[in-house]
């Protein structure tokens, strides 16, 4: 028989403790609650996940058709006595002469700065950005009604986050576009002014959601700032882009953003738009040219009539120059600009030079550039 122990028998030389066993349970009870919680997340996570891939998917086979369409319109037509041989970002290739930037993200090319001011985010000493509390951060719509969901607004400034904004609807009164309007204020930081002329925007999602509209606010007054959609564009401006323009003192800076897109799920129906990134710079260039390089695939005898820059902006194009070259056992001879109009070459380089606005210091944006042929 047991031991005798405060009253109550000790068995296999153990006394029952409860509180110990209450203590276990509440402790598996904890763990099980975190996991199932964790699951719901997760679960959530994924949902979110797999409906924006459906959302870019139905976007971008838009985009495809659209640029077909637009392509076999514009581009090179077999047998045609013109042509037009259209280069883009991601059709360029450095030159080790003077290395313009190549941004694939934005499909432009640009001039590499020379300083670079951040005028919403600042850094520690680790170097990890962080958004001051001067910084005011707030999102408006055009709608109204459904249901709204915000996260990560301002961590997306600093690049720890998505700004993602879902709203819903009940189907039968759900509106076939959703808006976004996000404003950020340009407080004084360590710069000591409020100079901009550079503004980076990448929507989400990127290929469904358009940016429809940037606004500064300039001596109490919002003014537009306009760019120029790239060739064989779908006809809105979808996916990241990059704004330079001539600096201004801003107060605050203002993105509008549009979700065509919705996902339709039983009774309700969600947008889902927001921004991946948005930097608001005071950029200062080099003053000097830098360049890049093209190639173009021909065929026969043909002449070059002409080379067009595709800018931003057309007052742009006066910060460009060209010349064509021909590849000869891995090096590349230039073409004097006479022989340009009686050419056999099948591959035919373009090195282009730009270079930063002598008035303005703002660096050209160019999207692309297109060669005029004609069969000779």
């Amino acid at each position: 028989m047991g031991e005798w122990i405060g009253g109550s028998r000790q068995r296999y030389g153990h006394a029952f403790d409860s509180e110990m066993l209450n203590s276990e349970s509440r402790q598996l009870y904890d763990e099980l609650k975190s996991t199932y919680e964790r699951i719901a997340i997760l679960e959530r996570d994924l949902i979110n996940e797999r409906q924006n891939h459906e959302h870019e998917t139905r976007a971008l086979t838009g985009q495809l058709i659209a640029l077909e369409e637009a392509m076999s319109s514009l581009e090179v037509m077999v047998g045609a006595t013109h042509g037009v041989h259209t280069l883009f970002a991601h059709d360029m290739k450095d030159d080790a002469e003077g290395k313009a930037a190549i941004l694939h993200e934005e499909g432009v090319v640009s001039c590499k700065p020379r300083r670079r001011l951040d005028k919403l985010t600042m850094s520690n000493q680790l170097g990890d950005r962080f958004l001051p509390s001067a910084v005011n951060v707030k999102a408006g719509r055009t709608n109204n009604g459904g249901e709204i969901s915000d996260s990560g607004m301002r961590d997306m400034i600093t690049g720890s986050s998505i700004w993602r904004r879902t709203v819903t609807y009940d189907t039968v009164s759900a509106p076939k576009v959703e808006d976004a309007i996000l404003e950020v204020n340009l407080p004084l930081l360590f710069s000591g002014d409020r100079l901009i002329n550079q503004i980076k925007i990448h929507p989400f999602p990127s290929a469904s959601v358009e940016v429809a509209g940037v606004q500064v606010l300039v001596g109490g007054t919002w003014k537009d700032l306009k760019w120029s959609l790239p060739p064989q564009s779908p006809g809105k401006s979808k996916g990241p882009l990059l704004l330079h323009f001539p600096a201004v003192a801003a107060e605050s800076v203002r993105v509008r953003v549009v979700q065509e897109v919705r996902q339709d799920r039983g009774t309700k129906s969600t947008f889902t738009l927001g921004l991946e990134t948005l930097e608001v710079s005071h950029v200062i260039h080099y003053d000097e040219e830098q360049c890049f390089l093209g190639e173009v695939e021909l065929q026969g005898a043909y002449g070059v009539q002409r080379i067009e820059p595709i800018f931003q902006h057309d007052t742009q194009a006066r910060q460009f120059r060209t010349e064509l070259y021909r590849e000869r056992d891995g090096v590349l001879l230039p073409i004097d600009m006479a022989a340009w109009h009686t050419l056999t070459e099948q591959s035919l380089w373009v090195k282009v030079w730009l270079r930063p606005d002598t008035g303005t210091g703002v660096s050209p944006a160019l999207q692309a550039v297109r060669i005029h042929t004609r069969k000779s």
